[in-house]
């Protein structure tokens, strides 16, 4: 080879290198929107359900559906 070693010369110096370098994991950034905490007023009403569909109410998909059949309304 390049330096005059033998390819399992090679490989075990690599592994070596592998073995005495410390593993270090790298955590993820937690998001701004992972650690936000809700105001107490609007964590009560989501409790209650007040942001759930209601019988009635149009889906975003009905919404976009017509704004694209006519988008000049």
């Amino acid at each position: 080879m390049e330096l005059g070693q033998s390819l399992r010369q090679i490989v075990l110096t690599s592994l070596e290198k592998a073995l005495e370098t410390p593993s270090t994991v790298e955590e993820k950034p937690v998001s701004y929107w992972a650690n936000r905490k809700l105001l107490p007023e609007f964590s009560r009403l989501q409790t209650e359900g007040a942001f759930k569909p209601k019988p009635g109410d149009r889906s975003i998909d009905d919404i976009v559906s017509d704004i694209k059949a006519d988008p000049t309304a």
